[in-house]
Formats: C-alpha cells, sequence, structure tokens
C-alpha cells in the first residue's frame, strides 16, 4: 500500500510540475503578445485586435495552473510571524488548521468554478471578439482541484513528519 501512495505521490508530482510548466509557458507567451501588440501599435498604428480578451483569457491558465506545484515547493506567501514563535503542537495546530482552511476554500472554488465552467459550455460562452471562454473558465476548476489534492496529501503526510 505504501508503494502504491509513493507511485502516485511521484506521479502526481510530476504533473503537478507539467501544469506549473504549462502555467508559465502561457505568461510567457502573453509577454511576447504584449510586446508585439505594442509595437504594432506604436510603429504601424495597426495594434492586434482582441488584445484584452486574449489577455483575460490567459490569466486563468497562469494564476491557477501553478497553485499546486507552488504549494508543493513551499513558496506561497506565509504568515510567520506568529507561526514561527511557536513550538510542537501548538505550530502542528496552527499548520493543519490552515491546510483545511485551504482546502475548504479551493474546494469551494473547484466547486463553483466547474459549475460555471458548465454554464460556459452550455450556452457557448464568447468574448466581444468571439473567442470561447470555456478553455480559460475550466482552469480555475482544474487548478483548484489540483491544489486540493496537494492540500489533502499534505494533510495525510503530517502525523509522519511531525513524529520527526
Amino acid at each position: 500500500m505504501r508503494r502504491l501512495a509513493t507511485t502516485f505521490q511521484n506521479l502526481y508530482s510530476r504533473l503537478e510540475l507539467i501544469f506549473g510548466v504549462v502555467g508559465g509557458w502561457v505568461a510567457i507567451a502573453l509577454m511576447f503578445f504584449t510586446v508585439v501588440t505594442t509595437l504594432l501599435r506604436y510603429l504601424l498604428h495597426k495594434p492586434f485586435g482582441a488584445t484584452l480578451d486574449l489577455t483575460e483569457l490567459a490569466i486563468p491558465a497562469i494564476v491557477f495552473l501553478g497553485l499546486a506545484y507552488t504549494q508543493k515547493m513551499g513558496k506561497h506567501l506565509k504568515v510567520g510571524l506568529l507561526v514561527e514563535h511557536l513550538h510542537g503542537r501548538w505550530q502542528l495546530s496552527i499548520l493543519v488548521i490552515a491546510l483545511l482552511a485551504s482546502l475548504f476554500f479551493f474546494g469551494m472554488v473547484f466547486w463553483y468554478g466547474w459549475a460555471y465552467a458548465q454554464q460556459n459550455i452550455a450556452i457557448g460562452d464568447k468574448t466581444a471578439a468571439g473567442y470561447p471562454t470555456w478553455p480559460s473558465t475550466i482552469m480555475i476548476p482544474l487548478g483548484s482541484l489540483m491544489i486540493c489534492v496537494r492540500l489533502f496529501l499534505q494533510l495525510i503526510s503530517l502525523p509522519s513528519s511531525a513524529k520527526g
């Protein structure tokens, strides 16, 4: 059973890395797109149309796809001023409360984000320029589900890490 759990965590870590890299590449593509659009606007007086639409569609991928990987690496913002002065069970208790609150929050984001994505797919929602919004809206529940799994894995690994 432990081997299965280790295999799952290894595969899941790879998936988190892939999602994080995809989010990073979307950010790089968006930066390139913005530079090209700016150059077109100022040099040729012909900017690329729908820049705002494409930027807004890219933001959820940039933000949500890297959440789980960032959590795994411990790179999220932390409020350590109080917690770093606590020791033992108190510090562990605060960590468990924070993980549970995060799991609840991102569980709600997943739930409502999934409902919103389904609604966008059903009605065929499009931007003003005619781009479909569902690829963007599906990133929100997908990224939220990824971080929920990561938070759950961290929660179940706490007892073993608290022994040491």
